[in-house]
């Protein structure tokens, strides 16, 4: 079973990627599904814009209320999903929840259709109430949150960072452990950025990248980021499998394989005749004589100069200092002009790091001056020989810094660093970033998997490369690059 890049839509795509590791799975492998319990954040700040998959704009809110339900919709049935919404119409604290079991999916789309965004955020104090369900206190089951906020808690006076660090620091620590996935909602601020790091480290569940928490600046990446959050949980628990609550068909996470074939089709065409009859471009002679009694002559003109007035000129120095160009052949870019340095273009000091091996990808920090955070905000890439290349995942953090992603599919080469504004301008830091000849492995952000005689790492690996092509393909349908 291969995950095959055909497979457009997010949850097919997650469905099938589990079923190409649950075919390797032994019966000793077989177990309980693990619970899953969504915590769902909706204070007042999710009313903000955010940018749809098709780049329209609506709230927060409404764009991650249509991906849960997606994805609710895609494991309904699979695993035991529940929810809980906060904070609740009065006071500090999550609405009643639906405790996680199978066949929730009409409750969840019902209890996220019912309110919308109003109130403060009481993270802390939510996640107190989550941790003591019954249900996530079953040790024969795996047991996780996913925890999707846009800010930083505040509400009572548990709901400091400090205080939902705990909490969820608490939740792994019980017995059987809760691990809690972060989703940071929007384009956040510094501030609320560094909470959500902190309570991503704390749930155990942390991206091996900066930020740590899972990011979600526009409906594509929160499409990205809760696929790759299903893939891991459901790597952990290959082939669980249990008896249906209506006695039906057991539960299991596996799949059956699809045939994604497709019938040849005939693209030839059939020959134009291209030939033009041709034409008599010759013209009759044109009589140009004039009357010979015409006179054309003109009145002699006095151009002589008046004595003493002197028109002599000094020398002038009419050279120019040779003017730069972009990388789209355009004069003073990011330079200096008579007046000045252009305004907002941006300026690119250095990158972090400054090489990868063949084939690793990773992430890297860009430094400089002028990036815009603000949507649309800046945009990253490699420029060289090879071809240009958009960095994935590029997320401005400030004016003077842009987290991105290297693609795993860059070729060996040496590689000018270029950042984008949305005027056009942009600054470049020329051979700032080398493709090494030398292999490099999974810089994928799942727990790696030791391949071992059952074959699960490389169904592991082979996920991971196709979750990683499906990011970089919808990034460039969405620049049109």
């Amino acid at each position: 079973m291969i995950c095959a890049p055909k497979i457009f839509t997010r949850g097919l795509f997650a469905w099938l990627c589990l079923a190409a590791l649950s075919l390797e799975a032994t019966p000793a492998d077989a177990a309980k599904c693990p619970n899953v319990q969504l915590v769902m954040d909706r204070s007042g700040s999710m009313i903000s814009p955010m940018t749809t998959s098709t780049g329209g704009m609506d709230s927060r809110w409404n764009i991650a209320k249509a991906q849960l339900k997606s994805l609710v919709s895609t494991y309904d049935g699979l695993s035991p999903l529940g929810l809980t919404i906060f904070p609740r119409t009065m006071g500090c604290g999550g609405d009643p929840p639906i405790r996680p079991a199978y066949g929730t999916k009409t409750a969840i789309a019902m209890a996220l259709d019912a309110l919308g965004p109003d109130g403060l955020t009481p993270t802390a104090n939510t996640l107190n109430e989550v941790r003591m369900l019954t249900e996530l206190r079953d040790a024969s089951r795996g047991q996780y949150l996913i925890v999707l906020t846009d800010g930083a808690p505040g509400c009572g006076a548990l709901d400091t960072e400090g205080g939902t660090v705990g909490e969820i620091t608490s939740a792994r620590m019980q017995s059987p452990p809760i691990y809690t996935y972060v989703v940071g909602i929007g384009n956040l601020d510094a501030s609320a950025r560094g909470t959500l790091t902190r309570m991503a480290e704390a749930g155990g569940k942390a991206l091996m990248t900066p930020l740590k928490y899972y990011p979600a600046n526009t409906e594509v990446e929160l499409a990205n980021s809760l696929t790759s959050i299903a893939i891991a949980i459901g790597s952990a628990h290959v082939g669980c499998t249990e008896d249906a609550p209506d006695g039906g068909t057991p539960a299991d996470l596996s799949a059956p394989s699809r045939d994604m074939t497709m019938s040849d089709r005939d693209m030839t065409m059939s020959e134009r005749d291209m030939s033009m009859s041709e034409r008599d471009m010759s013209m009759s002679e044109r009589d140009m004589s004039m009357p010979p009694d015409e006179d054309l002559s003109m009145p002699m003109m006095d151009l002589s100069v008046p004595p003493g007035r002197d028109l002599a000129m000094g020398p002038r120095d009419m050279t120019m200092p040779p003017q730069p160009l972009d990388l789209l052949g355009r004069d003073l870019v990011g330079t200096e002009r008579d007046s000045g340095p252009v305004a907002d273009a941006p300026v690119v000091d250095w990158v972090t790091p400054k090489e990868l091996p063949l084939g690793a990808g990773g992430g890297i920090e860009i430094t400089g001056r002028n990036f815009v955070v603000t949507l649309p905000s800046s945009e990253a890439s490699l420029v060289g020989d090879m071809g240009v290349f958009v960095l994935n995942n590029a997320l401005v953090v400030d004016d003077r810094h842009i987290r991105a992603t290297v693609p795993m599919t860059v070729p060996v080469g040496v590689y000018d660093v270029v950042v984008r504004n949305p005027t056009g301008t942009t600054g470049t830091l020329s051979k700032g970033f080398t493709i090494t000849a030398k292999a490099g492995g999974c810089a994928c952000s799942l727990q790696p998997a030791t391949p071992g005689p059952d074959g699960r790492g490389l169904g592991l690996l082979l996920l991971t490369t196709g979750l990683l092509w499906v990011r970089s393909r919808r990034r460039s349908a969405r620049t049109g690059q």
